[in-house]
């Protein structure tokens, strides 16, 4: 018998920082870590990019006294090189810089192994895939798919996010790296399934999941842990 409770484990949440309610986000972290939340995920976002501002360095050195959980700081940005010892200064743990930046990703992601800095490289739905992606795959740790547009809530489940999981899942495999792979956006019960058959490590959750209106932050963790179990259980 197979302990599908030690497979599920290997499965990490990651809480969508940019759902949550900014008037209390100490006591938001609180309750996270106490339900076993694994990330705290940041978007951060340069107007360009994404035609909208999420979150800064100073919210981020802010918050980073009162909790050990690990920071995943997603850069939304055209030029992300510019702000990297910015972030790490605040307390970052991880930076994903976008293969779709206007500076070269994979200069961007050695800057970030400088540092002392996890690298990530974070993938867009619409984006083709260059076929030479997995020369960036030592010096990264985490690939970041997102499976919808950037920056904005709520928005639909986009199945090309899902395609670009499962090839690059692939590729991953292929090359016996250690990587992490997160998928970003639209993760709740119904798409659970289908993202961990794909490949998926960290589920990055949101406002369809963890920040659901009205519902208890513990509750929808319990929810989501309670079905990725399930899933173990039966697969």
């Amino acid at each position: 018998m197979k302990n599908f409770m030690k497979v599920s484990q290997r499965i990490l949440l990651a809480a969508s920082m940019a759902c949550s309610d900014f008037r209390c986000l100490e006591k938001t972290i609180k309750i996270l870590e106490k339900a076993n939340v694994n990330i705290l995920h940041f978007d951060f976002c340069d107007g360009h990019f994404a035609p909208t501002f999420q979150f800064s360095p100073m919210i981020l050195k802010s918050i980073r006294p009162i909790t050990n959980l690990t920071f995943d700081v997603h850069l939304y940005c055209n030029y992300p090189s510019r702000y990297l010892k910015e972030i790490k200064e605040c307390g970052a743990d991880v930076v994903v810089v976008h293969i779709e930046s206007k500076d070269d990703y994979r200069n961007t992601v050695r800057a970030i192994n400088r540092l002392g800095l996890r690298a990530g490289i974070g993938v867009l739905p619409k984006t083709t895939i260059p076929e030479d992606i997995e020369k960036i795959f030592p010096h990264i740790s985490l690939i970041m798919v997102n499976t919808v547009g950037p920056a904005f809530s709520g928005q639909e489940f986009n199945k090309k996010g899902l395609d670009n999981i499962v090839y690059l899942k692939e590729k991953v495999d292929k090359q016996k790296h250690e990587i992490d792979i997160a998928a970003d956006g639209g993760v709740n019960i119904k798409t659970l399934k289908i993202l961990l058959e794909s490949g998926v490590n960290i589920l990055t959750c949101g406002s369809t999941s963890i920040f659901r209106n009205n519902q208890v932050y513990e509750d929808g963790i319990k929810m989501i842990r309670k079905e990725i179990s399930n899933y173990f259980k039966n697969n």
